[in-house]
């Protein structure tokens, strides 16, 4: 508490070795930049260009004016295997493969 208490003072007369001078320049720098909209995106483009230049690559594809269309023959995404179709007592259709046709029971005396 004491410390901070003398480099308030010291800050207050004036002796703190040019360090007050800096904080009030670093104060009214940045003032500007938030006074002023101009000179924030200034500063903004400025900083991103260095941090293109710091971090940029170059870029690994091509952009095209047009693009090709593909073209997808819809039979072909239906895979071909074995099915069995059957219709319940409730009237529902269902697809059912043949393992888990066969695993499963078939309980003719039960109503559902």
């Amino acid at each position: 508490m004491s410390l901070s208490t003398l480099s308030l003072d010291q800050y207050r007369r004036g002796d703190s070795g040019g360090r007050a001078g800096g904080i009030t320049r670093k104060i009214a720098m940045l003032s500007a930049i938030i006074g002023d909209e101009r000179t924030m995106y200034n500063l903004m483009k400025r900083e991103l260009r260095e941090v293109k230049k710091k971090f940029g690559n170059p870029r690994l594809s091509e952009l095209q004016d047009t693009a090709n269309a593909i073209e997808i023959d819809t039979a072909s995404l239906i895979v071909e295997e074995e099915t069995y179709v059957s219709v319940t007592r409730g009237g529902y259709i269902k697809r059912t493969s043949p393992r888990s046709f066969n695993s499963s029971t078939v309980d003719e005396g039960r109503q559902a």
